[in-house]
């Protein structure tokens, strides 16, 4: 693969198409999973999809008879309520199925994952815990961006990423966000009570969900006194994001 060219002061996409035919190699490292764990190992994972990115691309797939296999890819089994629960979904292709040759035919509908690329993650809730952020070098930036990650505290860090990545990290601090909200939920919920999660061994939490009836983590929350759908909806519009950068770059 030719390299490609280096933006020196702001990520700008080029449409090559590296990511959407290649979705497999954009996933996270997961061998620290101890509660929520995924189905496919590292190599089988697809483009993840939170439950109402899911659902929206399931109908657009139905509406335009796209086979798109959309399947489960994080859960945890819940011991209380003999159940499993299904935290994300994922894209089960090579390929997205969306993608025509430099174009997105979901562009303005698609999932944070292809909104926050070329970042894994956003790396600044790393400083809480007195970490410096690991560099995200995808198919697409192994080098550029790298000065960011120079940055000795979290409000330098997050200025730089600002002005390098732009709203690409903002949805990447989003991402984060809901991340930390599920595992704070499920650490609440086991703590009053609610659920029982197995702990490791992946190996015993996947042949039980296998056998077991199964509902979303966001039914779950419904079933919890939660406002799913409202949850969704401030998930969907960044406002969080927004307002910790914010926070952070005033």
């Amino acid at each position: 693969m030719m390299p490609l060219p280096v933006i020196q002061d702001k990520f700008e996409c080029c449409r090559c198409g590296a990511c959407c035919t290649n979705i497999r190699t954009l996933h996270q490292d997961a061998k620290e999973q101890r509660i929520i764990f995924r189905i496919p190992d590292n190599e089988g994972t697809g483009l993840p999809l939170w439950p109402w990115e899911a659902e929206r691309l399931r109908k657009i797939a139905e509406e335009r008879g796209i086979d798109a296999s959309i399947e489960p890819l994080q859960f945890f089994y819940d011991k209380k309520g003999k159940q499993g629960v299904i935290v994300s979904y994922h894209l089960n292709s090579n390929s997205c199925p969306f993608y025509k040759p430099g174009e997105c035919t979901v562009y303005g509908q698609r999932p944070h994952v292809c909104r926050m690329f070329p970042l894994i993650s956003s790396g600044i809730f790393e400083f809480r815990f007195g970490r410096q952020p690991r560099f995200a070098r995808t198919v697409c930036n192994s080098d550029s961006g790298a000065g960011c990650y120079e940055a000795g505290n979290a409000k330098d860090f997050a200025g730089r990423m600002r002005q390098y990545y732009d709203d690409s990290f903002i949805v990447a601090v989003q991402n984060d966000i809901i991340n930390y909200f599920i595992a704070s939920k499920i650490k609440e919920l086991t703590q009053e009570g609610v659920i029982d999660p197995v702990i490791a061994p992946r190996e015993l939490a996947l042949g039980r969900f296998e056998k077991s009836g199964k509902i979303s983590f966001m039914q779950l929350l419904e079933e919890n006194g939660e406002n799913a759908e409202e949850l969704a909806e401030t998930f969907k519009s960044l406002r969080d994001a927004e307002s910790l950068v914010g926070s952070l770059t005033s």
